[in-house]
């Protein structure tokens, strides 16, 4: 009765573990669906139909100081193909709104002057790291001030 107790417990732990790891196979970026929506009302972008991209939200208006290091590391990268750039309302002075028009010269971006992306639920508040391949989130990071080298690597090992 004991072996068949162990085994039992056993073979869930098993079953767990193997559930476990499928379910990281994938990052599981918990506003896909907001994210999906806002893209295909607002960029006209269907996500199931993106090869390989990676968007970068950038909010402009929020906080100054943080936009204006992701603007940077941004610039320093140069151009990688896999990016778009999505910005998200309008720079805070005139200095900013060059370096993001120069951003946008040389980068893929797209604009959300409106700010409609806070109109659905993508959990957005910091700039945001979405890396899409064959319509599933492969990869995201919210870009908080100490997550710019990891991005900035990341971004690099797509090239």
């Amino acid at each position: 009765m004991k072996l068949k107790s162990s085994l039992r417990k056993t073979s869930w732990i098993i079953v767990a573990l193997l559930l476990l790891q499928c379910s990281n196979s994938r990052e599981s970026y918990p506003y896909i669906r907001g994210f999906s929506h806002y893209l295909r009302n607002e960029q006209k972008i269907d996500i199931t139909s993106v090869n390989e991209t990676i968007f970068y939200i950038l909010p402009l208006h929020s906080c100054a100081p943080c936009a204006y290091r992701n603007v940077t590391m941004l610039e320093n990268l140069g151009n990688c193909k896999l990016l778009k750039i999505i910005t998200v309302g309008a720079a805070e002075d005139n200095e900013m709104a060059l370096r993001v028009s120069k951003l946008c010269a040389n980068n893929t971006c797209l604009q959300d002057s409106s700010q409609t992306i806070f109109s659905y639920e993508t959990g957005l508040g910091k700039p945001l790291l979405i890396h899409i391949k064959q319509g599933e989130v492969v990869h995201y990071i919210y870009v908080t001030d100490f997550k710019i080298p990891e991005v900035t690597d990341y971004l690099k090992s797509t090239y």
